[in-house]
């Protein structure tokens, strides 16, 4: 598996940022979203807050593209902070050679609104070296496009 560095060095992620930042010039703690040790963890493509009400599905979008090379495949989790507030996510690997934008589902299993901060991390991908190269995902999807 890739560390979060490497993910970055090897241009895996385009608009990201370099490091993970935990707290601001205050000392109080904020959202995280960036490099760790083992994974990239991704922004909201939104300028606001997301309220998803009890029963409701809503689809986010990353502010990050992603670009996998045709060696690596990769899983998109999502952040355990929203599974603990009681939303349910999608998940997915990611194919060799996907280039785009990545979606994740939220459904809200509670019976009270939940808030998703887009300031900090929706989720997060980690990154597998195959063994060797392979032809390389070319589905309807590719470029984040027509994901319903």
């Amino acid at each position: 598996m890739l560390t979060g560095r490497q993910i970055l060095a090897q241009g895996m992620i385009i608009g990201g940022i370099n490091a993970k930042i935990e707290h601001d010039q205050y000392g109080n703690s904020i959202p995280s979203y960036g490099v760790d040790d083992c994974l990239y963890t991704f922004r909201c493509d939104s300028d606001e807050h997301i309220y998803i009400g009890p029963g409701e599905l809503v689809r986010l979008r990353t502010l990050e593209y992603v670009s996998i090379p045709l060696n690596c495949a990769a899983y998109f989790w999502p952040k355990s902070t929203y599974t603990r507030m009681g939303l349910l996510a999608s998940y997915s690997p990611i194919d060799p050679g996907y280039q785009g934008a990545l979606f994740l589902y939220y459904f809200n299993c509670t019976g009270k609104p939940c808030a998703i901060n887009c300031d900090g991390g929706i989720a997060q991908m980690t990154v597998h070296r195959l063994e060797e190269s392979v032809q390389g995902y070319n589905g309807r999807y590719q470029g984040g496009l027509n994901a319903v």
